[in-house]
């Protein structure tokens, strides 16, 4: 994963806008603290996108910026901002950031031959 998104950095970054590359970086820090660096590409099949849609869909607002949440990992933040009642991610935050970013990442990796498949295609 970690060759994945340096080499769509390398392809791709500096063509973005600053505040593109800004809106890349939560979604990037969520992916690389999802998946291990080490996890094969052929493992990101689309069990792992289901599973990385739900995981979105629970993303507490404001998770960067949450003392309470500081420091964990992001299962962890996802499963403490739900016993603390936090509010989570809007759908459109979900939809129009993180799941699309992500699969705009993904539809690269399947056009240079990184993947065989977007796993978030459809959802």
């Amino acid at each position: 994963m970690a060759d994945l998104i340096a080499a769509y950095k390398r392809d791709k970054w500096a063509r973005l806008s600053g505040s593109t590359q800004r809106s890349y970086a939560p979604v990037l820090r969520l992916l690389e603290g999802l998946i291990d660096p080490a996890t094969p590409l052929s493992a990101i099949d689309r069990a792992a996108g289901r599973n990385l849609f739900e995981v979105i869909q629970g993303l507490p607002k404001g998770l960067g910026r949450l003392k309470a949440l500081a420091g964990l990992p992001i299962m962890e933040a996802v499963a403490a901002g739900k016993r603390l009642g936090l509010p989570i991610i809007e759908p459109k935050t979900a939809n129009d950031s993180y799941l699309a970013h992500l699969r705009v990442l993904f539809g690269w990796g399947v056009w240079e031959g990184w993947l065989a498949a977007n796993p978030l295609a459809g959802l």
